[in-house]
């Protein structure tokens, strides 16, 4: 008999005696043992008919072991996935297979294939368990209320190869209800530059307003005498709630910059930093800047700036304007005398 008929024999007789053995339990702690007695004789099985252990493959380390089948039954259910990682990729898919073909639409479809997949490449043993939970629960998350996303924070998303990791690191997210939460994190990736995070972008996906703003933030770095970088994206966010009423707008930014760069050269750098710094508060439109600045540079007050503007006062050239004074006094007169009314 060669060493490994010999070793494949106390396997044999390894599992006849565990055979022997549970046959004396009762029926109770066969059903509470099920699932190891199954694995053990699937294992068996499996090494019987292709004596995967071989003088070649580890048969001395084996040879040496009281146990061996009993050793490679408990690792091998040590290495098995969490039961909810396998049932619930299973009722997915079978949920999946029975809905309408237009359940969801192909930016969901791409985004739900996109997260699988940054789900499946970051699931491994080598992450520590908490880790690994946490990214079952984001994944099973989206995978279960991907109907609750609205198409636009989902493109938000889809700009990065792995929306999964960004979803977990962007920004701590304490809203059970996953629309809000999928919206606030559109929403917190909005306000920043997408192009300088710590995250690989997806070209494919790159949306061109990701560019504009890019591009714009490094405008106004280079113009603005001290910049900071909630006041720009005050001013870019109050371009872009206006660039959404006007479908023609291809860059949301580019009014803001060119204003920007004409006070500049025609008012300066201090009044042009006192005219962007009132954006830590207020902010005007695009089209209102060039005014104001004249209006700044001819002695005038910041702190009526955003008045003026609610009222109209830089909808025209300010050559042309009567005094601020002026103007607001005949507003607040006008105001009154409908009070009264």
């Amino acid at each position: 008999m060669t060493r490994e008929e010999f070793f494949y024999d106390r396997i044999k007789r390894e599992f006849d005696d565990y055979m022997e053995t549970i046959r004396e339990w009762d029926s109770e702690e066969v059903i509470n043992n099920a699932e190891y007695i199954g694995d053990y004789k699937r294992i068996y099985e499996y090494l019987m008919r292709d004596k995967p252990i071989t003088e070649n493959s580890y048969l001395d380390y084996y040879e040496r072991l009281k146990n061996p089948l009993e050793m490679i039954c408990e690792r091998y259910q040590e290495d098995q996935p969490p039961i909810h990682d396998l049932v619930n990729s299973t009722i997915w898919d079978l949920g999946r297979e029975h809905l309408p073909d237009d359940a969801y639409s192909e930016i969901k479809f791409r985004f739900l294939q996109k997260v699988a997949d940054n789900y499946h490449d970051q699931s491994n043993n080598s992450l520590p368990v908490n880790v690994r939970n946490l990214q079952l629960f984001m994944y099973e998350y989206i995978r279960c209320h991907i109907d609750l996303a609205t198409d636009d924070d989902l493109k938000v998303l889809m700009q990065f190869k792995n929306p999964l990791r960004v979803l977990m690191e962007s920004q701590p997210i304490n809203n059970a209800r996953f629309e809000l939460r999928i919206s606030e994190t559109a929403q917190y990736l909005m306000k920043k530059d997408i192009m300088t995070m710590p995250y690989d972008l997806d070209p494919y996906y790159l949306m061109p307003e990701t560019k504009f703003r890019h591009n714009a933030i490094n405008s106004i770095n280079n113009i603005v005498l001290v910049p900071e970088f909630n006041v720009t994206m005050n001013w870019l966010e109050l371009c872009r709630d206006v660039a959404s009423e006007d479908e023609d707008i291809q860059n949301p930014y580019l009014e803001l910059i060119n204003a920007f760069i004409t006070v500049y050269e025609d008012q300066g750098g201090n009044t042009l930093q006192e005219l962007y710094l009132m954006g830590r508060e207020h902010c005007i439109l695009p089209n209102e800047v060039i005014e104001a600045g004249k209006y700044l540079a001819d002695d005038g007050k910041i702190e009526l700036v955003h008045k003026l503007a609610e009222y109209g006062y830089f909808e025209c050239p300010y050559e042309d304007n009567h005094s601020a004074e002026e103007f607001l006094a005949t507003i607040e007169e006008h105001q009154g005398g409908m009070t009264m009314m």
